[in-house]
């Protein structure tokens, strides 16, 4: 009854461990991984990584639980199911009407996802209770839905986390959590430079398949649900798992090796996102080589005769005071300024001084980044530079 019961869960938790130990094989022998490993150097990182990705794939799978958790028939029975109904009708009314609702003041996006979510569970739960031949259907379908949501969830961070390492030779960090907050710009660079289009059509594809067959496996297990003893064991059982989870990746999320690939390897990339969004830094010593204070004193100064920081600068020529200004912003965008049709006022100071400067407009980028900001303000002449300009050519 208990391994009945549990069936979704380990078809799905088998193709996630499955999918995440292709993809850490790929990264031991992807070209960026420079650091070579012997035969029990991977078996170490692929049994460290199986066990990283057990103990997500329990967290993860928390929604799941709740899904069945409140999958039940006797709740449309009467009164229950017109109780529940009126309920989430007045929840939906309470959204929808109340100006300061408790979802409206998270901002964003909120209160519409909520509206969105109560709704569509109104018009199941109206289904469900109304028409209780058609139930096991609706069920069956909501079903096949959530497990595809899962499937295709674990397909898509499996290839989000390919593309990540092949650019970055890392697992998600901060990069990850700036291409999710700024997605204008990231979504033009990825279609860009990515085939998108075949690259979802093969993720969704793969998505689907498994899900069917996932499908076919376990939908017997909703023609007889658990009853509340039953229920309660099964979550009595989930919760431990769950603390047994959260104990064990404070403790494999504290190995740390003198290699960086390993360490990122056997890692799973959820938790090193979920750290990196709540922390907000990225460790610059990390991406850039490190030399002791001394030492880099002692590189930088061998160049000139007085070996010290501290030194009298005397010219051999007349100081000159010259009046141009170079003003150079990084990403400034054209669409701010005035002079490119903008009406907010956003650049008063700028915009007054292109009124009485030389100001080149056809400037452009040389390097290959930040190419949507170039050409906007790439540089201003003072008026009186322009007046002795204009008087050097006249003579």
């Amino acid at each position: 009854m208990f391994i009945q019961k549990i069936k979704p869960f380990l078809y799905l938790g088998v193709f996630y461990l499955i999918l995440s130990l292709i993809v850490r094989l790929v990264f031991i022998f992807h070209p960026i991984t420079t650091a070579s490993f012997g035969l029990f150097e991977i078996l170490k990182i692929l049994l460290i990584g199986i066990l990283n990705d057990a103990l997500v794939f329990v967290l993860a799978s928390s929604f799941l639980a709740l899904y069945f958790l409140f999958l039940s028939n006797s709740k449309y029975k009467k009164p229950y199911g017109q109780i529940i109904l009126g309920i989430l009708i007045l929840i939906f009314l309470y959204i929808l009407l109340i100006p300061n609702n408790i979802f409206k003041q998270y901002g964003g996006s909120i209160a519409e996802i909520a509206l969105a979510f109560i709704g569509l569970k109104i018009i199941l739960s109206a289904l469900m209770l109304f028409l209780p031949e058609k139930r096991l259907k609706i069920r069956n379908i909501l079903y096949f839905i959530t497990v595809f949501l899962y499937v295709v969830l674990i397909v898509f961070n499996a290839v989000s986390e390919y593309f990540f390492y092949n650019e970055f030779g890392l697992r998600y960090n901060f990069i990850a959590v700036d291409y999710l907050i700024y997605t204008n710009e990231v979504i033009g660079n990825v279609m860009e430079s990515y085939p998108v289009v075949p690259l979802f059509l093969g993720i969704f594809a793969i998505a689907i398949s498994i899900t069917i067959f996932i499908y076919k496996k376990t939908k017997n297990e909703l023609l007889e649900l658990p009853n509340l003893k039953q229920k309660f064991v099964l979550l009595g059982s989930f919760l431990v798992l769950i603390a047994i989870s959260l104990f064990g990746l404070s403790f494999t999320t504290n190995f740390k090796s003198p290699n960086v690939f390993e360490e990122e390897i056997q890692a799973n990339g959820l938790p090193k996102f979920y750290w990196a969004f709540t922390h907000n830094e990225l460790d610059y010593f990390q991406f850039y080589p490190q030399m002791s204070q001394n030492q880099a004193e002692k590189n930088f100064l061998s160049q000139y005769s007085q070996p010290v920081l501290k030194r009298n600068i005397t010219p051999d020529q007349p100081e000159l005071k010259k009046n141009v200004v170079l003003i150079s912003i990084e990403s400034l965008s054209a669409d701010f300024l005035e002079h490119y049709g903008n009406t907010q006022k956003i650049t008063p100071f700028l915009d007054s001084l292109a009124d009485r400067s030389l100001m080149f407009t056809d400037l452009y980028a040389t390097g290959n980044r930040n190419r949507s900001w170039s050409g906007s303000f790439d540089a201003l002449y003072s008026a009186d530079c322009r007046r002795k300009c204009d008087k050097k050519r006249e003579q």
